[in-house]
């Protein structure tokens, strides 16, 4: 038999907390005697080992999606930590038993050599021994096993046991299992009970196009560029008020900051129009302030013109909401929030034309009504997926958030209030995969290694 397992990474509040170090951030750095080493949370007795072939670590990304974070390849290697019972924790504590002190002894012999830029594990996680100080006497498991290879994704790879979520490319659907992260933060696909499920995720390890390289060895200053971060700066330069209230994932959050600026600045919708939405002829009326609203009739945000009724749906973490259980008796296809504001939209137009004495044909309304969908670049939604799948989904054009990073980035620097804390939390969602947590816990392995 051969298995696979999901293991949950960063779960948690440990690490919303600036001064903790979740012990999972050795998964992401090769250690300076060139092996590779991973801490597999939050127990450290496994007796399935033998089989395991592939670690796939995984977080939650919200709607039912799990996001792949690195592949390691076991191999051969040492199971440091098997057979060694913890108790479960934060911090997972090796359980004293008499029976397993030769385990437990050699276990931290094996444990005390590894160091991650001439910092022991001990420096670095601030084990303590009974007297309070940092050594290798520590009761903490902190290395579960040695694996062979550490490699990190180069783009979004999603898992999902949602069929409706499987996209056929970035998002795959996992049958067998009703949770990816379930409460021991484990889950095994055998290649005999989930057969078809083990082929689909050794099919994601084995294509090439989604791997990057492997975790490098500590490098001084050039640590945090090797681990996914490209200009090393990313985590250190992030910092806004989204972060800072943990509110870096809330699209309600994005499109209530996205309403402020274009309700107090009319040319400045004029200019995203052009340059994001590709309406080149768009004009504010300066005389009516309702020509965006906010949550009208459950839209995001919703613009009326003369010549113009725009929707916008801003999505983050989540899908397409609003899915009813019926599908559209002519099309065959769900029936769901799109379709319910586009007609919405469609039935405003007529009751306003009406009232101006003005009846317009079916294709001069279809005419005026452009739908929108923001989403981040690791959770593009399909334009394809919509028309195929959603009734009136070919009325809405997908824009992701490198678009409306480019824009806004502009007005950086202008002095316009609340800007730059803004742009500066855009930035996150224009990346091919969502790297803030791992890059954030890099930089404070980084500061643990360099302290004196």
């Amino acid at each position: 038999m051969s298995k696979i397992l999901l293991n949950s990474a960063f779960v948690g509040s440990y690490a919303d907390n600036s001064e903790n170090l979740s012990r999972e951030v050795i998964n992401f750095l090769r250690a300076d005697n060139g092996k590779y080493y991973v801490y597999l949370s939050p127990y450290g007795s496994y007796p399935d080992c033998d089989d395991l072939e592939y670690i796939l670590f995984v977080k939650n990304c919200g709607h039912g999606v799990v996001e792949i974070l690195a592949k390691a390849t076991v191999g051969n290697c040492e199971k440091l930590a098997q057979g060694i019972k913890t108790i479960r924790g934060q911090k997972t504590k090796i359980r004293e038993n008499d029976n397993e002190k030769d385990k437990i002894k050699n276990y931290k012999e094996r444990v005390k050599g590894i160091t991650y830029g001439d910092k022991t594990l001990a420096d670095i996680f601030n084990l303590k021994n009974e007297e309070g100080k940092n050594d290798e006497s520590y009761d903490e498991l902190v290395v579960t096993m040695q694996v062979e290879d550490i490699v990190l994704p180069k783009k979004f790879i999603g898992l999902t046991t949602t069929k409706d979520n499987d996209d056929g490319e970035r998002i795959k659907h996992i049958k067998s299992k009703n949770r990816l992260t379930p409460q021991s933060m484990r889950c095994y696909i055998d290649n005999k009970e989930n057969k078809d499920d083990y082929d689909t995720l050794k099919k994601i390890i084995d294509t090439n196009d989604y791997w990057g390289e492997s975790v490098k060895k500590y490098d001084g200053t050039k640590a945090q560029e090797e681990n996914g971060d490209p200009e090393g700066t990313y985590a250190e330069t992030s910092d806004n008020f989204f972060k800072a209230t943990l509110q870096q994932d809330n699209e309600v959050m994005f499109s209530n900051m996205m309403f402020y600026f274009f309700q107090n600045n009319p040319d400045m919708f004029e200019k995203f129009a052009e340059s994001v939405l590709d309406i080149s002829d768009f004009k504010a009326p300066k005389n009516n302030p309702l020509w965006i609203t906010r949550e009208e009739k459950r839209m995001d945000l919703k613009v009326v013109t003369d010549k113009y009724y725009i929707i916008i749906e801003n999505k983050i973490k989540s899908g397409i909401n609003g899915i009813q259980k019926e599908k559209d008796k002519n099309s065959g296809k769900i029936i769901s929030q799109l379709a319910k504001y586009y007609d919405e939209a469609v039935k405003e137009i007529k009751a306003l034309e009406k009232a101006d004495g003005i009846e317009l044909t079916d294709e001069k309304i279809e005419s005026k009504i452009n739908g929108f969908i923001f989403c981040p670049n690791y959770n593009e939604i399909k334009e394809e997926k919509l028309k195929a799948k959603y009734e009136r989904g070919d009325k809405y054009r997908v824009k992701t958030y490198d678009k409306i990073y480019n824009f806004f980035k502009k007005y950086e620097g202008k002095g316009i209030k609340y800007m730059d804390d803004f742009v500066k939390a855009l930035k996150k969602h224009t990346e091919e995969a969502d790297n803030e947590k791992r890059n954030d816990l890099m930089l404070r392995l980084k500061k643990r290694i360099e302290r004196k």
